[in-house]
């Protein structure tokens, strides 16, 4: 059987020159607030974002075409080119992601065009695109899963000389877990963390993430729980020497190198599918979370904010709580249904 290859994104450095220099002045922000043309600074993540959906548009367009200029060459039938290239290896639900993307990023490099045209077709496809199926998963499941690998990994080792590598791994998964839990920090942020990110404040550890690993640009502190600093302990002075000859300080190592976002990634969907029958995404800790607080503590729904590290509110609510609140009224409707019924 032959993989399907995914659409690769055009290099930066191949796109046309007239594309690689609009890019870069539309998106270079500008240091006086009182300007016209103000633009506060974006993340470095969400420049990726732009500049890799942007860079699939322009890797299915045919080389001749890439001589023309932006608004010559983005029209209505090169979108339907984009569209059936990436229909074969892509969900809907991903093109109008793109889509959306490249006409931010086209109406920002070229503002005299109108491009209202570009982002109703992704509406269309976002609109035909099925959701996934995903099983609601709560913080409270989440801890659990992270506490049980601890403490199973506590048990065979507490009197051991020596713990093993299949132990220790066993400890870290769980220690990663139950900290995504209690940070619903992003995993870029995770795989970045190093000892010196941490401060010991009255008997608990406080993380201090700084900015540049932030995708809001700003810096974010947490205060972690008595039993969470506890582990930490254990992990510093006994577990994490069983990966690494101390040369690193990065907080999650494998040998003497720091284990990157993708490898975070693959060990917590593993873990979670093991003890749940189906994989959690670091990312869905953060709709855990926020569906947490919404069952637990509707009152202070607002806090998911500061949780998050979202700058607004907005965002939170659109991304976050309202999926929590559908979720939590399809459930609270079934139930009363049931009890209606006398079922």
């Amino acid at each position: 059987m032959i993989k399907k290859r995914r659409i690769s994104s055009l290099s930066f450095a191949l796109w046309p020159e007239a594309d690689r220099d609009l890019f870069q002045r539309a998106f270079q922000s500008s240091d006086d607030i009182f300007e016209d043309n103000y633009r506060r600074p974006l993340s470095p993540a969400t420049l990726r974002s732009y500049e890799g959906c942007y860079g699939k548009f322009l890797s299915t367009v045919d080389p001749p075409r890439l001589l023309l200029s932006p608004t010559e060459r983005l029209t209505p039938q090169s979108v339907r080119t984009f569209c059936i290239v990436a229909f074969k290896t892509m969900r809907l639900s991903s093109i109008a992601h793109v889509l959306k993307k490249v006409y931010t990023v086209i109406k920002v490099m070229c503002p005299s065009k109108e491009w209202g045209w570009l982002y109703k077709i992704g509406e269309r496809i976002e609109y035909h695109a099925k959701p996934r199926s995903r099983p609601e998963v709560l913080s409270s499941d989440l801890y659990a899963v992270g506490i049980s690998l601890i403490e199973s990994s506590l048990d065979k080792t507490k009197d051991a000389v020596n713990i093993s590598i299949a132990d220790a791994k066993a400890f870290r998964d769980g220690l990663l877990i139950v900290l995504l839990v209690e940070s619903s920090m992003r995993r870029r942020a995770l795989a970045g963390l190093r000892e010196s990110h941490f401060r010991n404040i009255n008997g608990l550890w406080r993380i201090e993430v700084p900015a540049d690993l932030v995708k809001t640009g700003s810096s974010q502190t947490y205060l972690l729980s008595l039993r969470l600093t506890s582990y930490l302990d254990h992990y510093f002075s006994n577990v994490r020497e069983s990966f690494s000859s101390g040369t690193n300080d990065a907080l999650w190592v494998q040998g003497n190198r720091a284990m990157s976002p993708g490898s975070i990634y693959r060990i917590v969907c593993s873990r979670t599918k093991a003890a749940l029958g189906f994989p959690v995404s670091p990312h869905r800790f953060r709709n855990a979370f926020a569906t947490f607080i919404a069952v637990v503590d509707p009152k202070n729904i607002r806090m998911t904010r500061e949780g998050l590290g979202h700058r607004s509110f907005t965002t939170t609510e659109k991304h976050y709580i309202e999926r929590a609140n559908t979720r939590i009224a399809s459930r609270q409707h079934a139930i009363a249904l049931a009890e209606r019924l006398g079922r």
